[in-house]
């Protein structure tokens, strides 16, 4: 906290503060109510505002009036919003606890909105911090921790534990802290919130002791150096997900692939994000693990190679996964990377085998790398039994960013595209380079596809 938010905290209990008499501005002239509310719009409205910190503090300095109003209104103080980046001494550890015990009184019975972004460590073992930290999290109906330091033996003993009745939002991120400052390989969340609804954690692996949590509905895991199967262990103790978001930035080389992975049904799923997919494309049941039943929109990223292998999942797992996971979607956004130096001519067959359990999509965005495949298959109908791949399609988009396909090739396969399902009820089909440079070459050949479909 810089010095002038410890100032004027100071000031907001200071008896000498200007008088609203005389008052020459506006505003100052309102009505009590009125000014109430615009008070706490300002504060509360964090998107046209910018960051909270301090507000509080600063409106009562500028009058009696104002001051009066500030301490006698809980709203004002229950946004707790602060950089914590000097704990180097006592007196700054005391100026920090004195400014967030001013929120938790004066906000009471009001449950909290807390965000707090820590980058340093307190000195000396007997202060405060970590006891009015716990009291936060308790008051609190939201908690954002971001930190650089290493204080997770701390924040998984003394905070995170506490009875939090009114959590619903919880958001952890340490990403930019340095490994070698981090205690512990996992931050294990013993959470004892009983309204707790969304979940979302970036950078050190988490762990969740209890054996279900059947009130959390969105979750959202970020790292780099999870497995797969961890990940797989932990979600599946979400039995009623609406939302789930995963992000698992490297694949990890050393996790085995022949364990042997129980299904995973997510009853009420509607809504998946994974990006990184390929990290469960290594085997058969990882693949399937992912049961959802209800799901309605899906988007899968995903780099299925390197340069020194080749392909590093497997198209069977490729075809599993979708059969498993996606086969009641409306909506999916699919980004299977290729490089340059690969072909889709292993990947492309396992893609459209997937689609072939996709009866309910009618939204489809294709990103293409290195092939045709999957739009070829899209346009004819299927050999085996005259049936078309996806029936209820009604938008295509296909996102291009490198021009590894010759365009000509792919302009004429879209076209046989847009032609052939306009008939089984194609409405609308876009080409997209995701180079804006490169979306000048084709905005005539998108008003063609728009006649055709239109006509």
């Amino acid at each position: 906290m810089s010095e002038s938010y410890e100032e004027a905290r100071r000031g907001a209990d200071r008896s000498n503060t200007a008088s609203s008499s005389e008052s020459p501005f506006p505003i100052q002239r309102l009505p009590l109510e009125l000014l109430i509310l615009v008070f706490i719009h300002v504060i509360t409205d964090f998107y046209r505002y910018g960051s909270h910190r301090g507000r509080p503090f600063n409106i009562a300095l500028v009058c009696q009036q104002w001051r009066d109003i500030v301490l006698q209104t809980p709203a004002l103080w229950s946004i707790v919003d602060y950089t914590i980046e000097d704990l180097s001494t006592t007196e700054a550890v005391e100026d920090v606890i004195a400014t967030l015990r001013l929120h938790i009184e004066r906000a009471s019975p009001l449950a909290l909105d807390v965000a707090i972004d820590l980058s340093d460590i307190p000195r000396t073992r007997r202060s405060d911090f970590w006891p009015t930290m716990s009291t936060l999290f308790r008051r609190a109906w939201a908690f954002d921790f971001s930190t650089a330091v290493g204080i997770h033996a701390a924040l998984a003993s003394q905070v995170l534990p506490v009875h939090a009745p009114f959590l619903e939002h919880l958001m952890l991120d340490d990403t930019n802290c340095i490994p070698e400052l981090v205690e512990t390989k996992e931050l294990i969340l013993a959470l004892d919130a009983p309204v707790l609804q969304y979940i979302e954690c970036h950078g050190t692996p988490v762990r969740f002791p209890r054996a279900s949590y059947p009130v959390v509905r969105d979750l959202m895991l970020v790292t780099s150096t999870d497995s797969p199967l961890h990940l797989v262990d932990q979600i599946r103790k979400f039995p009623n997900l609406v939302d789930l978001d995963v992000i698992c930035y490297e694949r990890d080389v050393d996790s085995p692939t022949t364990a042997a992975v129980a299904p995973m049904v997510l009853a009420h799923l509607e809504s998946l994000r994974i990006d990184g997919i390929d990290n469960f494309l290594t085997h058969d049941d990882l693949a399937q693990s992912f049961s959802c039943p209800s799901l309605r929109s899906a988007k899968i990223n995903g780099i299925c190679d390197d340069y020194d292998t080749g392909l590093a999942v497997d198209p069977r797992a490729v075809t599993l996964f979708m059969q498993s996971a996606l086969r009641t979607v409306h909506t999916l956004k699919l980004d299977l990377e290729l490089s340059l130096e690969s072909s889709d001519a292993d990947l492309a067959p396992a893609i459209v085998d997937g689609l072939a359990s996709c009866a309910q999509l009618e939204h489809l965005a294709l990103h293409v790398h290195t092939g045709l495949g999957v739009i070829t298959a899209l346009a004819s109908p299927r050999a085996a039994d005259g049936t078309w791949l996806c029936p209820r399609l009604h938008t295509i988009s296909v996102l291009i960013f490198y021009r590894i396909v010759d365009d000509e090739i792919l302009r004429a396969e879209v076209l046989k595209l847009a032609i052939a399902r306009k008939e089984t009820g194609l409405k609308i089909m876009e080409v997209v380079a995701e180079r804006e440079e490169e979306n000048f070459d084709w905005w005539s050949f998108q008003e063609r596809l728009d006649e055709i479909l239109i006509d």
